[in-house]
């Protein structure tokens, strides 16, 4: 009956989003048809309808009368011909400029935009030597570490002013370990094995979508709709930018609940829209859920997620347009869980786990500070509140996130296994403040900050030094829960410096210590790394030095 249910409701939400975006172009047809019949009796106005049987009148004002107005029906007929082959006529030229967002594409007749950028983040991440009495896990461990973060490729525009799109791929640390014998092993590379000499490595390249996606706008009600791949709405920290981030990270709650896997990112349909004064706004979504149990854009089964998220603003200057602010915002979300398990899959749906706040390796190399290891849920339910205030130069900002897993099991097929319900939570606050006088910029649609304009750029020859910021965070993380999930807990003190040389470019240097209090993982017997997480072990701090070149455009 649940699956009945989910299926309706889906179907259910599609079909309303579908009317609308149908109904009103069709309304607005009408209307236009008939302003077209008005316009047309305005060219017949005044002429004196035609009798039958009467004379014709051929004097020469007559047939030039006739001819003025029948100049004039042709002239407008193909005024709506060409309006209803808008969309086929042949292209037209279009010209480019560098605005904050760089390059820019825009047709002579405005009925296209297309932005072309892209992003790269360079990282070089170091450790320091951790007491005896922490335990290192396989994969990355503590070693010191260059690397391409992030690698991005991306499109983005308007077509007919109504339609925005998103096109972007990420071509950096999408790495898939296939060593089924350990996950977590470290990077063999390419080479040569005894058998047969044969060529080979347990880790390959692989692209992966990010966002990718179509907005619908100026929907009744909806306001917008979108489709396509997407961050959920979930998480003032989460649905920002990596482009914009304060840290080189996000913290914890991130990697734990708010984005696991797919770099955050789910194929579904969302819509959103505010308030006339745009003080408030609400955000929903449907999605296919792909959170815990794979590590790309696309999961296989009964798995959804249901959310959304409320934002306000109580205090907005408009005359700074946003210099001083306070948001506050609430976002939830119902998620299930693929219940049509085998035992490829150990009958098993989840696993929390969060990697460092620096990261010396891609996907599965990377070493956790946190890990439950695998176990089974029926659902999920998360809470994320936030806040954030921004008062000229400084910025406050802060976010909690609730989650209880339903139905927990060791393992779906292990008898004597039950859960119950399994609480985690974590959390995050952070104060940054810009020396040099810039602030953030908040976009009051998404209920997000945006992008850093210094007041001067880089320039030696002319002695400006761009942006300076200095930040500090403090984040937390319990994924302990009952006396059977011992995922571990953590503590992080992130400082940072940021370095805007312009609008597209940054250095960001990161110090962070971790304290972590993580015991012996629980392991049900009989099962397959039930409960059994590659972690740290131990009580003590973890120091870790990372720095970045960031540039998009």
């Amino acid at each position: 009956m649940s699956r009945i249910f989910h299926a309706l409701l889906r179907a259910a939400v599609f079909c309303a989003v579908c009317l609308s975006v149908i109904l009103y172009p069709l309304a607005a047809q009408e209307c236009r048809a008939a302003d077209d019949d008005e316009q047309v009796d305005e060219v017949l106005a005044g002429q004196d309808p035609p009798v039958v049987g009467a004379p014709v009148d051929n004097s020469f004002e007559a047939i030039m009368q006739r001819l003025n107005n029948a100049e004039a029906m042709i002239q407008r007929q193909n005024e709506q011909i060409q309006s209803l082959q808008g969309p086929f006529r042949k292209p037209t030229s279009a010209f480019g400029n560098f605005a904050v967002d760089n390059l820019t594409f825009t047709s002579k007749d405005g009925n296209f935009k297309m932005h072309v950028g892209g992003m790269a983040q360079l990282d070089a991440i170091g450790f320091a030597n951790v007491s005896p009495g922490i335990g290192i896990p396989g994969g990355a461990g503590i070693n010191e570490a260059v690397e391409f973060r992030r690698l991005r490729l991306r499109s983005e525009g308007t077509m007919y002013q109504n339609i925005d799109y998103v096109m972007e791929v990420d071509l950096a640390l999408a790495l898939q370990n296939f060593d089924q014998a350990n996950g977590a092993a470290p990077s063999t590379g390419l080479r040569s094995f005894p058998a047969g000499n044969v060529q080979g490595g347990n880790v390959m390249n692989v692209i992966q979508p990010t966002t990718i996606f179509v907005t619908l706008k100026d929907i009744p009600v909806l306001g917008n709709v979108r489709i396509g791949n997407q961050q959920n709405w979930i998480s003032l920290e989460h649905i920002e930018s990596a482009r914009f981030l304060d840290f080189m990270e996000r913290a914890t709650i991130m990697d734990a609940f708010n984005g696991p896997n797919g770099n955050g990112y789910a194929s579904g349909i969302s819509a959103f829209n505010n308030t006339e004064d745009k003080r408030a706004g609400a955000q929903i979504g449907i999605y296919k859920n792909g959170l815990y149990d794979s590590g790309f854009t696309y999961s296989i089964g009964d798995a959804w997620v249901y959310g959304g998220r409320l934002i306000w603003t109580p205090y907005y200057d408009e005359e700074s347009k946003g210099r001083y602010l306070l948001h506050t915002g609430v976002g939830s979300e119902w998620r299930t869980f693929n219940t049509g398990l085998t035992a490829t899959q150990g009958f098993d749906n989840v696993r929390v786990r969060s990697r460092g706040l620096l990261r010396n390796a891609a996907s599965t190399l990377d070493p956790n500070y946190t890990d439950t290891g695998n176990f089974y849920a029926v659902s999920q339910t998360v809470l994320n509140p936030e806040v954030a205030f921004q008062w000229g130069s400084l910025l406050m900002q802060a976010e909690y996130t609730a989650s209880w897993f339903n139905g927990a099991r060791a393992a779906q097929n292990l008898p004597n296994s039950d859960l119950g319900t399994v609480f985690m939570s974590g959390g995050y606050a952070e104060t940054l403040y810009f020396l040099t006088g810039e602030n953030r910029d908040y976009n009051r649609q998404s209920g997000v900050f945006g992008r850093v304009v210094p007041n001067c750029n880089f320039n030696r020859a002319q002695g400006t030094w761009g942006a300076w910021q200095l930040g500090a965070r403090y984040s937390w993380l319990n994924c302990n829960s009952g006396g059977n999930v011992n995922g571990g807990q953590e503590q992080d003190m992130t400082l940072g410096i940021n370095w805007f040389l312009n609008p597209s470019a940054r250095f960001q240097f990161n110090y962070v210590c971790t304290w972590i209090n993580n015991g012996v993982s629980t392991t049900f017997p009989g099962s397959v790394g039930a409960l059994n997480g590659a972690r740290f072990t131990g009580d003590g701090p973890i120091n870790s030095f990372g720095a970045r070149l960031d540039f998009n455009f």
